[in-house]
Order: structure tokens, then C-alpha cells, then sequence
């Protein structure tokens, strides 16, 4: 997937004076906002941290770092560049608490995005005196794409696959083609008609009978012309099923 720059849309730095407010009741890093869409600007997401004033503390200072990581969960999360992003933002002096708000857009879809969010309370001189770190629950981005899945096989009759077959993404699956592979090195195809999201098909393959103990080979989108947001579940390989094995006599 082509990767497309992260635009800060806009930064918001709220402070909350002592005697008009009170102070943030802990430190914290959340996700106010999570939202998502086939249009990049759609998509974006709002990060809010909030200190309160600590005793010897003249200002505090507040930076938020961008973290994402791919679909799967055992993809390693990395540290991301945005413009505004990675920089201290410094409260007014003598302020109760400090809260500010970052937020992120055009952000990429099938990916999950978190906030890093790092405090600090300065003395009078502008020296550090305490130092905390909070991150912020991840933002999901949904893959825009379609994604085809095989959702049953079944056989009416002997030699003959009823394949059904479900767009489980968030677009629109062009017409491709289903192979069915009762025995090996022998493949029998249908074209699959166009289908919209959340919508299924029945196809059935005319093919040969599998043996009791064989495996059938179901190929969704056998010519590959569909681009989706996962391949790896394409190929499916099923026992054969009951009413179409062939008997040992």
C-alpha cells in the first residue's frame, strides 16, 4: 500500500489557571477522538494530556509523540514524524494544571495509531524538576479495501462445489473468479460476480468427486484482480465434503 504523509490538522493548548479552574484530578493521556472513513481527511484522531501543578513547581511542559503499528498485533510499533509533533509545549506560570490537545489527520487506513505522552514540571529557573510518561489507547484505522472470504462449501451433489463467498471489507470487490481443486492438479473455475460490502454469492463449481480422505482446495480470486486488505486468506483448504466422497469398494 502506498504510504501518504500524516498532516496535523490542528493543535489546540488549553490551560487551566489556578484560580478560575482546578486541577487536573491526575496525570493522564487519552484518546478523546477516534474517527474513520474512505476520505483521508475522515480520518483522524485527538490525544489529550493533562497534568496538574505539582509543589515547587513554577511551569509545566507537555510533548506528545505518534506511534503506529501495522494490522497485525505482532507488528512492532514505530515512532512516526508529523509536523508540531515531538516538541515540548510549555504552560503559562502559576497555572493549577495544564491540559493540552493534538489533533492528527489523514491518517493511513490498516494501520493503529497511539500517542506517546511525555510531562514535565520546571522550577522557577526553568530547571526539570519531576518527569513522567503516559500512552494513550491505540486509534484503529480500518483497511478501506474489500477483502473476499469463503463463508461455507458444500456439495448438492456428487462431483459439484456450492462455494459461497462474503465481501467482508469496506469496498467494493470486482468481478473475479473461484478454482475448486477436489484432486490434485485438477482445478475447476467460475467467475464470481462484482459484490458490495457485506454482501455474499453463491457459486457452484462443476468439478470431480473427492475420495473420503481428500482434501479440496478452495482459490478465492484465482486471477488475483482484486486488491484487497488481506490475501493471506484466499487459499482454503476443507475436508471433502460428505455427500461427495467417493466410497473405497
Amino acid at each position: 500500500m502506498r504510504r501518504t504523509p500524516l498532516v496535523l490538522l490542528a493543535v489546540l493548548g488549553l490551560a487551566a489557571p489556578a484560580a478560575a479552574q482546578a486541577a487536573p484530578p491526575k496525570l493522564s493521556a487519552s484518546l478523546a477522538a477516534c474517527e474513520t472513513g474512505a476520505e483521508p481527511a475522515q480520518r483522524f484522531a485527538v490525544f489529550t494530556g493533562s497534568m496538574p501543578a505539582r509543589r515547587g513547581a513554577r511551569r509545566m511542559s507537555m510533548r506528545f509523540d505518534l506511534e503506529e503499528r501495522g494490522s497485525n498485533p505482532e507488528d512492532s510499533v514505530q515512532r512516526v514524524a508529523a509536523p508540531k509533533l515531538g516538541r515540548w509545549n510549555r504552560s503559562k506560570p502559576g497555572v493549577a494544571g495544564f491540559v493540552y490537545t493534538k489533533r492528527v489527520t489523514r491518517l493511513e487506513p490498516g494501520r493503529w495509531y497511539r500517542a506517546v505522552v511525555r510531562f514535565r514540571w520546571h522550577d522557577a529557573r526553568g530547571r526539570v524538576k519531576r518527569a513522567a510518561k503516559r500512552t494513550t489507547p491505540f486509534c484503529h484505522q480500518p483497511d478501506q479495501r474489500p477483502n473476499l472470504k469463503l463463508e461455507s462449501l458444500r456439495s448438492p451433489k456428487p462431483g459439484s462445489y456450492l462455494v459461497t463467498i462474503v465481501n467482508a471489507g469496506l469496498a467494493v470487490a470486482p468481478a473475479s473468479t473461484v478454482a475448486v481443486e477436489p484432486r490434485p492438479a485438477t482445478e475447476f473455475q467460475r467467475p464470481v460476480p462484482p459484490l458490495a460490502p457485506g454482501e455474499r454469492t453463491s457459486v457452484v463449481v462443476e468439478g470431480e468427486r473427492c475420495g473420503k480422505d481428500a482434501v479440496v482446495v478452495v482459490q478465492l480470486d484465482r486471477d488475483r484482480v482484486v486488491d484487497e486488505s488481506r490475501e493471506d486468506d484466499n487459499r482454503v483448504e476443507l475436508a471433502c465434503p460428505a455427500a461427495d466422497r467417493l466410497e473405497a469398494s
